[in-house]
C-alpha cells in the first residue's frame, strides 16, 4: 500500500544527522510508485521526492514539493508525470534546472532576501550585506540564480579563503542560506 495522508502526518524523522557522512534527512518510500517518497528533516519539514536514473545511469533525487503545499495525491500524480519523462529518455531534474536558469538573478533575489528575511530574522544582516557586496556580488551577482553551481561556490570559497579563511566559511554559509531560501520561495512548478 502506498503512502497515505495518515502515514505522512504521523511520520517523524528517525535519522542520525550528526554522524559523519549521514544525510540530514530520511526517506519513507511509497509502495505504489517506484522512486516516490517522503523526505523528513530533523526540523519537521516534510517534502516529496522522486528517485530515478538518468539515461546516462546517474541516480537523481528530485524534490517534487513540500507536504502541505501539495497533498499526497498531487505529489504522487506529479511523480508519475516525471517518471513518464524518464521513460522517454529525458532527465526531469536537468530540464527543471535549465528552465530556472533563465529566471531571477542573484542580485534580484538578494534584494528580496534582505527585505523579506534578513532584516527581520538575522541580527548579523549587516555582516551579510557586507559579505554579499564584497565577495558575492562582483563574482556572481549578475548571473541567473539557478545557474550557480557547486564549482562556482568552491571558487568563491577558495578566493576568499586565500586571504581570510574564516570569512570564506561565513560567505559559504550565507550562500547556503540564500540558496535554501530560494528553493523554498522560488520552486519551479
Amino acid at each position: 500500500m502506498g503512502l497515505t495522508k495518515k502515514d505522512v502526518d504521523g511520520a517523524r524523522y528517525r535519522g542520525t544527522p550528526n554522524e559523519k557522512g549521514a544525510h540530514p534527512w530520511d526517506i519513507r518510500w511509497d509502495e505504489d510508485v517506484p522512486g516516490f517518497g517522503l523526505r523528513l528533516f530533523p526540523s519537521g519539514v516534510k517534502s516529496f521526492v522522486l528517485k530515478y536514473r538518468t539515461p546516462e545511469g546517474k541516480t537523481r533525487l528530485m524534490k517534487i514539493g513540500r507536504y502541505g503545499v501539495l497533498t499526497v495525491k498531487q505529489a504522487r500524480d506529479q511523480a508519475k508525470v516525471e517518471l513518464a519523462k524518464v521513460a522517454q529518455g529525458r532527465d526531469p531534474q536537468t530540464e527543471r534546472r535549465q528552465k530556472r536558469s533563465a529566471g531571477i538573478k542573484v542580485s534580484e533575489f538578494w534584494e528580496e532576501y534582505l527585505k523579506d528575511y534578513a532584516k527581520e530574522h538575522r541580527r548579523s544582516w549587516r555582516d551579510d550585506e557586507r559579505r554579499y557586496k564584497r565577495e558575492i556580488k562582483p563574482v556572481i551577482g549578475g548571473r541567473a540564480l539557478w545557474s550557480i553551481t557547486q564549482d562556482d561556490v568552491r571558487k568563491i570559497h577558495h578566493s576568499v579563503g586565500q586571504r581570510a579563511p574564516t570569512e570564506a566559511n561565513r560567505v559559504v554559509e550565507l550562500l547556503r542560506l540564500i540558496f535554501n531560501l530560494a528553493l523554498d520561495w522560488k520552486e519551479a512548478p
